[in-house]
């Protein structure tokens, strides 16, 4: 059972990318609404709100309004 639900997630996955996949994500994810500190590669470090992942699988972060998308930062969960 196992391999025949990683089949059809490949094959899924394989016909519509990741967008098939983000309502399922969304339930499973452990960063929504939480503050997040993003340090980019060009040493920008900004604060915001995790909010989901976008089509292309970049991290989608909430800056006060301005939803932002980072394919390649280091993210740190602000402890409350």
């Amino acid at each position: 059972e196992v391999i025949a639900a990683i089949l059809h997630d490949v094959r899924t996955f394989a016909e519509h990318g990741l967008r098939a996949f983000l309502d399922d994500f969304a339930r499973y994810d452990a960063l929504a609404g939480r503050a997040v500190r993003v340090l980019t590669p060009d040493s920008t470090s900004r604060f915001g709100a995790a909010c989901g992942l976008a089509g292309d699988g970049g991290l989608k972060v909430d800056h006060g309004g301005t939803v932002m998308v980072y394919h390649s930062a280091e993210v740190s969960v602000v402890p409350a």
